[in-house]
């Protein structure tokens, strides 16, 4: 079993459900898993200094309830099927292969 952390950065909260998507692949393959928002201008930085093997950036979706002007004239200007184009499948094909990646890992090497 390795300790994961999943780093998110989210407005809205779509891609904090992706987040949690990914967190729940990797505990059920038997992960301590941390889902956490995060700084995402250091992200990237960080996460090679702690030895990160991956990461992804997954389609999103437009805001459900728009904050503000600019944001009300991107979700009306957005035909309806495009709004929310999160693939679940392929999130979690992602997860389950970092899940199995770790699982292949050895002891000495987990939990850097």
């Amino acid at each position: 079993m390795s300790r994961v952390l999943v780093a998110y950065a989210s407005k809205h909260g779509a891609t904090a459900e992706i987040a949690e998507a990914i967190a729940d692949q990797l505990r059920e393959a038997g992960h301590a898993t941390d889902c956490m928002p995060t700084e995402p201008a250091n992200v990237v930085r960080r996460a090679e200094r702690l030895g990160a093997r991956d990461h992804v950036v997954f389609n999103g979706r437009l805001p459900v309830e728009p904050g503000n002007f600019i944001e009300r004239k991107m979700v009306e200007a957005c035909p309806p099927e495009h709004r929310d184009l999160r693939d679940w499948d392929a999130i979690r094909r992602w997860a389950t292969a970092i899940a199995a990646e770790l699982a292949k890992q050895p002891v000495a090497d987990r939990g850097r």
